[in-house]
């Protein structure tokens, strides 16, 4: 009985966030998360289904080396995302130190708590592996065969190797994070893993990001290149061992299928896939039972590692210790004296230097646009072309484009995370003691989102920008580029009144149905300023008149907020839901 409540505990624990306020529903946004995946997955199995419809001919040897490209595709999108997941709730993949303090005390076995927890990670990891892979098992088999005259037996054994497939790299790719967590936390000590973690699961947000927005565009060319000369480094891919996988299960239909009469330039080129095929085969019956074998030592080493962390409830994190807190505050002084001399000003600086350095739910937010940012970035250049770098006299607005797309990427990440609460500890203190001066303390919280955030970002790049376009443009442009932070800075909190980093977050209400909008004004305004950009840098009156004129926009921006900041505002630290909803009468 124990197990079941425990087990919808840790359910409850994985889909709900203390950080969220209480008025926002949490199951509709996941809800909604699982209604894109559904949706998505229908439409690009509607749209990789036209060329099998559209063909005049039943053409069974094509269809099979196009079902291998199709297949690379889901499993890979599948992996990404599925990884994506155990990312997310990386800090309640394993027992921690609130399950100590609220379990602990209790009468229950140590066996019970974990297995209840194991449970909770498979029906939530489930229930996302369901809504991504469900839809276009059932459907691309069905549209890949449809014209070939099958048997129902035939049908059913291609979707249950799809659906097989599918699901085995999306349980590879959420083992494998909760794996490389676990391999962490083993080797270190408690104090060095949450340290290491922070850093360990940006990247992987930043790098799985990345991945999955270049994966329409890289899976069609590396199957491609894989299926002409069998090239080595796809076939250490972990996606092509499903694919191997779906073709150990299904591939012998493709031989069983009638063969209808064909126009002879079609009987030529079926003749040539067969052969294609028929060379690829080994090697892909190979590749699957490899991967059968790594993903079975993934697993079997994840769940060696899981079961040794959590042999006994881990013991709660403590205080940070003195010396710790010099070493990462040692420039705080020195920056705080410079750039927020009056007291409110070095509040907000301060507060947001740690925020920004410990804080793992607000530094993610951001990483999750720089990966976005580094995704469109990487597809523009390639698109642009490399033949056009060399010419660092006048750069390609494709390459003046990137730093563009980062600092907005920075700008808009911290927007969101000042709505995230740092620390729920933190957060009642804010309710008591409120910034008596809200301007200010947000002058200071600006001025730490800069240094933190902007100035590593484009020191990071002046050397690209340097090699690509040569000091007379590299630096102008890493210069226009802080002074595009300033900008975008002001916008982006202008009217702000809530307590940066203290107020409960409330999920945006039309975020998911303008989400595509906001999507294409934000890479039009991108691309338009680095055309213009490229434009005005042509000549120095040029360029002297596109300073000038964003430096006035960040003086009127300034302006502007100061203007509505005149009178004291009464800060409220909890935001409240919108209005519709008060009118259903949902709330009390």
């Amino acid at each position: 009985m124990y197990d079941r409540r425990l087990t919808h505990l840790f359910v409850r624990r994985l889909v709900e966030n203390d950080l969220i306020s209480p008025d926002a529903d949490r199951v509709q946004v996941l809800s909604q998360a699982c209604g894109a995946l559904i949706t998505g997955g229908l439409f690009v199995t509607t749209v990789l289904s036209l060329g099998y419809l559209s063909s005049p001919y039943a053409l069974p040897n094509r269809t099979a080396v196009q079902v291998i490209r199709v297949e690379y595709l889901y499993a890979s999108w599948s992996m990404t995302v599925m990884a994506l997941v155990a990312t997310s709730v990386w800090d309640a993949l394993s027992l921690d130190g609130r399950d100590t303090q609220i379990l602990g005390p209790l009468p229950l076995p140590q066996l019970a708590i974990v297995r209840a927890k194991v449970v909770a990670l498979i029906v939530f990891a489930s229930g996302f592996a369901a809504a991504l892979n469900l839809v276009p098992g059932l459907f691309h088999p069905v549209f890949a065969i449809a014209r070939l005259r099958p048997t129902l037996l035939q049908v059913g054994t291609l979707i249950a190797a799809q659906l097989t497939s599918t699901t085995a790299a999306a349980a590879f790719g959420f083992t494998a994070v909760l794996g490389l967590r676990e391999i962490l936390h083993a080797l270190l000590r408690p104090v060095w893993f949450r340290r290491v973690s922070l850093v360990v699961q940006a990247g992987l947000v930043v790098a799985l990001v990345t991945i999955l927005l270049l994966i329409p565009a890289f899976s069609f060319t590396a199957t491609n290149r894989w299926l002409a000369t069998g090239a080595a480094d796809l076939s250490l891919s972990p996606p092509m061992w499903f694919v191997g996988l779906h073709d150990l299960m299904s591939g012998f239909i493709w031989e069983q299928l009638p063969h209808p009469d064909l126009p002879q330039r079609l009987v030529v080129s079926e003749h040539a896939f067969a052969e294609l095929y028929q060379l690829r085969r080994p090697p892909l019956h190979q590749l699957g039972l490899e991967g059968g074998g790594g993903f079975l030592i993934l697993l079997l080493g994840s769940a060696g590692a899981y079961l040794y962390n959590n042999r006994r409830l881990p013991t709660p994190p403590g205080p940070r210790t003195t010396a710790m807190r010099r070493r990462i505050g040692a420039f705080d002084p020195l920056t705080s004296g410079l750039l927020a001399r009056r007291p409110l000003v070095r509040a907000g600086f301060l507060f947001t230097s740690r925020v920004l350095a410990f804080s793992n739910q607000n530094r993610v937010s951001i990483a999750i646009a720089v990966a976005i940012a580094i995704a469109v970035a990487t597809v523009s250049l390639r698109v642009s072309g490399p033949d056009s770098l060399p010419d660092i006299s006048s750069p390609p607005t494709a390459l003046l484009a990137v730093q563009m797309l980062l600092v907005f990427a920075v700008a808009a990440g911290f927007r969101h995370s000042v709505r995230i609460p740092a620390d729920l500890r933190a957060r009642w203190l804010f309710h008591l003691v409120r910034p008596a001066n809200q301007h200010d303390f947000l002058i200071g919280v600006k001025r730490g989102a800069i240094v933190r955030l902007t100035v590593p970002v484009l020191v990071a790049l002046l050397p690209l920008h340097v090699a690509t376009m040569g000091w007379r443009t590299g630096v102008p442009h890493c210069a226009y580029g802080f002074l595009l932070a300033l900008v975008l800075g002001e916008a982006f909190l202008l009217g702000y009144r809530r307590v940066p980093f203290a107020s409960s977050y409330v999920p945006a209400a039309n975020m998911t149905t303008h989400a595509s909008i906001y999507a294409f004004c934000v890479l039009a305004g991108v691309y338009g300023l680095a055309w213009l950009e490229r434009a005005a840098f042509a000549t120095p009156p040029g360029a002297l008149a596109l300073f000038g004129f964003t430096a006035t926009a960040w003086a009127v921006l300034r302006a502007v907020d100061a203007w509505r900041q005149r009178e004291p505002v009464d800060v409220q630290p909890d935001e409240l839901v919108d209005l519709p909803t008060l009118r259903l009468g949902l709330v009390d």
